[in-house]
């Protein structure tokens, strides 16, 4: 039996290694789990140095992500929550996901962007 469960949304976050890696974020709804893997359908958004935002995939995709990596964390977001209306912010210095309404969710590893 996994922690998620078919329908439920989650937001990953995929934790750097190095400074140059790219930085990574998926969120995107379960379609399949087991205890160890989560399939996702749903958007990837990579950091765009260049004007400082991260910038979401043009088309929906499926990922497979690890539940017991230490890389990803992952939290859930509600379910009423478009997927497609989501977008990360600059709030007070910290990277945000919101629907632009009632969702607003702070994503950064430890809270103040590093």
């Amino acid at each position: 039996m996994s922690i998620l469960s078919k329908g439920e949304k989650v937001h990953v976050l995929i934790r750097r290694e190095y400074e140059a890696d790219i930085r990574l974020r998926f969120v995107g709804e379960v379609v399949e789990t087991t205890d160890t893997v989560v399939r996702l359908r749903g958007y990837a958004f990579v950091f765009d140095g260049g004007i400082g935002k991260f910038v979401r995939s043009a088309e929906q995709m499926e990922r497979i992500v690890s539940l017991v990596d230490s890389g990803n964390i992952i939290h859930v977001i509600p379910r009423e929550v478009k997927l497609e209306e989501l977008q990360f912010v600059d709030e007070r210095d910290r990277n945000v996901l919101t629907d632009g309404k009632s969702f607003l969710m702070t994503t950064d590893a430890f809270g103040a962007r590093r």
